[in-house]
């Protein structure tokens, strides 16, 4: 037995459907194949009998005609560059201030944005806190000398040692983590932000 084609264009199972109504196979088997070889990506029953009617009308055509109704003139190739400059200058614009910007409609930008360009917005990933190289340096002296301290003393010197902790107070209102919110591309690295 062959293994099933889980994925198939439509036209693909349009021809199909031509082949088998040529044949003089029933609509109803026609369907039962079709699922039975494409699964989910398969046509539904109401599509299969739909084309069976258009071919039996005359029609030899498998892909969709062209649609009547106004282009689209929202979404150009110069709106498009546009838009990526606008949004590589500024990574927190807004999708409504791109679209009053272009004077276009909201779905509009939103298709430019996300489905031409591949931007998605994410917030900055919050680590709990930025250490300059001479900090880092540091802390890396001070553990090695309380490491050689434990070498030479022992358990000793475990008992004088006297745990403590920082507080940091902000004369600020940080940062939401929604303020941080950028346009992104999914291979560009995620911005951090430093918690308070």
């Amino acid at each position: 037995m062959s293994a099933p084609l889980s994925v198939c264009t439509k036209e693909k199972q349009r021809g199909v459907i031509r082949f088998f109504w040529s044949e003089g196979v029933p609509g109803a088997e026609i369907h039962r194949r079709l699922s039975a070889q494409y699964w989910d990506s398969a046509l539904p029953r109401r599509s299969v009998y739909e084309w069976i009617k258009k071919f039996q009308h005359g029609r030899t055509s498998v892909k969709d005609e062209k649609k009547a109704g106004r282009p689209s003139t929202s979404i150009t190739d110069s709106n498009v560059e546009d838009a990526r400059a606008m949004i590589l200058e500024n990574r927190r614009v807004t999708i409504d201030e791109v679209a009053n910007h272009f004077e276009i409609s909201h779905c509009s930008a939103y298709d430019i944005i996300y489905n031409r360009l591949g931007f998605r917005k994410v917030c900055a990933r919050w680590v709990p806190k930025e250490f300059t190289e001479e900090q880092k340096n540091n802390r890396v002296a001070i553990c090695q000398c309380l490491l050689d301290r434990y070498a030479k003393e022992g358990e000793a010197f475990l008992t004088r040692i006297i745990a403590g902790g920082e507080t940091w107070v902000h004369h600020f209102a940080p940062e939401t983590k929604r303020q941080t919110m950028e346009w992104k591309h999914p291979g560009s690295p995620v911005k951090k932000k430093f918690k308070s």
